[in-house]
């Protein structure tokens, strides 16, 4: 889920970009500045859902961790026999 939310990020910044008319005129242009200011700022998002898709990846990697606890007795050397 957290790598589609990146996907979902970047796909809304490239919708911006295909709605946005090319700057013809100053007051455009600076338009066109503003919306690149935020993306280009928004430092936050980016990084933070790059963590959590990384931190789920390596979840997901990992296999379970089987405990016993019959086991734990069978390998329990202090008991006298």
């Amino acid at each position: 889920k957290p790598i589609q939310d990146i996907a979902h990020i970047y796909l809304q910044y490239l919708k911006q970009f295909q709605n946005f008319p090319c700057p013809q005129t100053f007051q455009e242009e600076q338009e066109f500045t503003t919306m690149l200011q935020g993306m280009v700022l928004d430092k936050k998002a980016i990084p933070d859902a790059i963590a959590q898709g990384v931190q789920a990846w390596r979840e997901e990697q990992q296999p379970p961790i089987m405990e016993n606890p019959s086991n734990a007795e069978d390998n329990d050397d202090s008991t006298t026999k």
